[in-house]
């Protein structure tokens, strides 16, 4: 089974980190490719870091994320 890819975290989170504000609808980041060296998809990305809270969900029209 797949298990947590600290590479792909890593970049996913620095994306958003990187942005203007700090913050990214989540459609964006859906249509990105995997990072380099990403082992798993940018789908299971999100939802390791939703789920694991480190980043953040705001129920906007397009839904943002933060870093929490």
């Amino acid at each position: 089974p797949p298990t947590s890819d600290p590479a792909g975290r890593q970049a996913l989170l620095g994306v958003v980190r990187r942005s203007r504000h700090r913050e990214v609808p989540l459609r964006e980041l859906r249509q990105r490719r995997a990072p380099p060296g990403a082992r798993l998809g940018v789908g299971y990305l999100l939802h390791d870091l939703l789920g694991a809270q480190l980043l953040r969900r705001y129920p906007t029209p397009d839904p943002r994320l933060t870093p929490d």
